[in-house]
C-alpha cells in the first residue's frame, strides 16, 4: 500500500499541480494613432513587448505585432491586438509619406516624416526608453491607448 501511494501519489500530485496553474489571460488591446500633420501615406505601427535584453534599445528587438493602414476620415488610425495581461507593451508608429516603408530622416538624422510612440514619449537624441513608452495590459478589459504622430 505504501509503495502504491508513493508511486501513484506523486503522479496525482503532478497532475493536480498542472491543473491548478493559472492559464494566461489575454485582452483585446486597442491603440489609436492620431495624425496631426498634413502628411499623407500609410501608417506603419509596431508593437514591442518588454525586452528581455535591456542592453539593446527595445526597437532593435523583433516586434510582437505589426500593422499598416490608411488613416480614417477623422485623422486617426485604430488597430487592436491580443495582449497578454500582466505584460508591458510599447508602440512605435510613423506615417510613410513617400511609400518606401522606412522612417526617412535628414542629413543630421532628424526624422522628416511624422512619428510617435505610445504615451506620447519622446527621446532626447533618438527613440525613448521602453519604460517611457510602455503601458501595462492589466485586465481583460484593457484601457485603450492613444497617442499622436508629430
Amino acid at each position: 500500500m505504501i509503495r502504491w501511494l508513493f508511486k501513484h501519489g506523486l503522479r496525482l500530485t503532478r497532475i493536480t499541480i498542472m491543473c491548478c496553474l493559472p492559464a494566461h489571460a489575454f485582452a483585446d488591446q486597442t491603440v489609436t494613432v492620431i495624425i496631426t500633420g498634413s502628411g499623407t501615406g500609410l501608417i506603419l505601427a509596431n508593437v514591442f513587448s518588454d525586452p528581455a535584453d535591456t542592453t539593446e534599445h527595445f526597437m532593435k528587438n523583433k516586434a510582437q505585432f505589426s500593422f499598416r493602414g490608411q488613416s480614417k476620415i477623422d485623422g486617426a488610425f485604430t488597430f487592436s491586438f491580443s495582449a497578454e495581461t500582466g505584460v508591458r507593451y510599447a508602440v512605435a508608429a510613423f506615417q510613410d509619406e513617400n511609400g518606401d516603408g522606412i522612417l526617412n530622416s535628414n542629413v543630421v538624422g532628424m526624422p522628416t516624416e511624422n512619428y510617435g510612440f505610445s504615451n506620447d514619449a519622446r527621446g532626447l537624441f533618438g527613440p525613448p526608453d521602453f519604460d517611457d513608452a510602455a503601458f501595462l495590459s492589466d485586465s481583460p478589459m484593457a484601457s485603450p491607448v492613444t497617442f499622436a504622430l508629430k
